[in-house]
């Protein structure tokens, strides 16, 4: 213990990424995905992520990952607009 030092536990702010549980997030991004596990999915191809998905299922997963990819770069172009403007 040390005299004078107090530490205190509070809640994060932003909101909780669905992949990795982190509280950061990209500003206006609809799914919450953190900057991290964003620029992971944004350098990754949907292969890299469906090592165990059923082979019927993989072109609807495929279409939304690309989707989901797409969002992101939006959410990162709004930002950067917003941060010019400044």
């Amino acid at each position: 213990m040390v005299d004078g030092l107090k530490i205190e536990v509070c809640r994060a702010d932003g909101q909780k990424c669905p992949r990795c549980w982190m509280y950061a997030g990209i500003p206006e991004n609809p799914h919450g995905i953190c900057d991290r596990c964003a620029k992971t999915m944004l350098d990754s191809t949907p292969e890299d992520f469906a090592k165990n998905i059923d082979p019927e299922k993989f072109e609807a997963f495929r279409v939304a990952f690309v989707d989901l990819q797409r969002e992101i770069k939006a959410c990162y172009a709004a930002q950067a607009e917003k941060y010019m403007r400044r």
